[in-house]
């Protein structure tokens, strides 16, 4: 069930006309880091999967990153309350502006806008499975 929502996440990734960015060697067909590039070269996405430490517990994490060399953190993060101010299911951090997260049972999911010095804001979407 884990693969196969990752694998859906690459085939909506593919659908959306993005690339492996130019050099990059051909997809394995078990790998667990995939980065893609919009055929215009604006927009790119990472998707990555695997076992990540939370607590003390090892648990599995999905999570799809999107960055453009034209977008800032305000436009990624606008993204984000589009999408998601008027659904009560989510919360908003309230130490970290750019912040949604929604919990349930064994699942959580976390969306937020990410900036490092010197390079691009993301926007990354991450789920965490227990």
């Amino acid at each position: 069930m884990r693969g196969a929502s990752f694998e859906k996440a690459i085939r909506l990734a593919r659908d959306l006309q993005f690339n492996h960015p130019a050099g990059a060697p051909a997809l394995e067909e078990w790998s667990s880091d995939v980065e893609m590039v919009s055929r215009d070269g604006i927009w790119r996405i990472k998707l990555e999967e695997g076992t990540i430490t939370e607590g003390e517990a090892d648990v599995y994490s999905v999570s799809c990153s999107l960055w453009s060399s034209r977008a800032s953190a305000t436009e990624l993060s606008r993204m984000i309350d589009r999408a998601l101010s008027s659904d009560p299911r989510w919360t908003q951090g309230d130490t970290i502006r750019w912040r949604r997260d929604r919990a349930s049972g064994e699942t959580s999911l976390l969306i937020d806008v990410k900036e490092q010095e010197g390079q691009r804001p993301v926007l990354s979407a991450t789920g965490i499975y227990r």
